[in-house]
């Protein structure tokens, strides 16, 4: 509440705004568990071909885009799904996150070829550093996309990976959300969100785990 008088009412500036945007997650209770409506989303990953069908999504839409022809605005929207979903499935990180991605920062192309994602503590929901080197495929996928694509989108200049439509900013993490919905319901055929990358490897391991025993 104290958030939102300060964001809407009182003004503050955006680093107060912060600062108090941090205080009000601290204070967040713990949720055990999934919610049920994640659990039955989670629940269709255990139809085998579904789950292959999401796990090559980002091939597929990447394949779909090169079969097209001549780079496109929309072509770009798609491939940028691609690399969205790649980055998901291989880091389980958070959609802020992801929206966040900063090529130099956050996101670091090393010369031998390799790409490596680095996001410091504080901008970690539970304040732990995280570090993830991308395999080979994830970073030609990428590499594509940085070369071609993405200077059809938004702010070619700006150093975000998925930039936003007005300069300097990146993509909104509601805009991001439904980009990746949309391509897990039409091709993957899975109702889906963000949040679930996190936790569907695991959710699919237990439950083979589970049938064998």
């Amino acid at each position: 509440v104290v958030l939102m008088l300060a964001r809407h009412w009182v003004g503050l500036p955006h680093a107060d705004c912060e600062s108090l945007r941090r205080l009000a997650r601290n204070l967040r209770p713990l949720q055990e568990g999934l919610a049920p409506r994640n659990e039955q989303r989670l629940a269709q990953l255990l139809d085998r071909r579904r789950l292959d069908e999401v796990l090559r999504l980002p091939e597929t839409l990447a394949a779909r885009v090169r079969r097209t022809g001549m780079p496109t605005e929309r072509l770009a929207q798609n491939f940028q799904t691609a690399v969205a979903v790649e980055i998901f499935l291989m880091t389980g990180l958070r959609i802020a996150n992801v929206a966040e991605l900063a090529i130099g920062e956050t996101l670091i192309l090393r010369p031998d070829g390799g790409a490596d994602i680095l996001i410091p503590r504080e901008s970690v929901k539970n304040r732990a550093a995280f570090a993830a080197e991308l395999p080979r495929p994830s970073e030609r996928l990428l590499c594509e996309y940085l070369r071609q694509y993405r200077p059809l989108l938004g702010d070619a200049r700006s150093n975000w990976l998925f930039p936003g439509m007005r300069a300097g900013t990146h993509k909104s993490t509601a805009a991001l959300r439904d980009q990746v919905t949309k391509a897990m319901a039409g091709v993957a055929g899975v109702a889906w969100n963000p949040h679930l990358f996190r936790h569907c490897l695991l959710y699919t391991s237990d439950a083979a785990d589970e049938e064998d025993s």
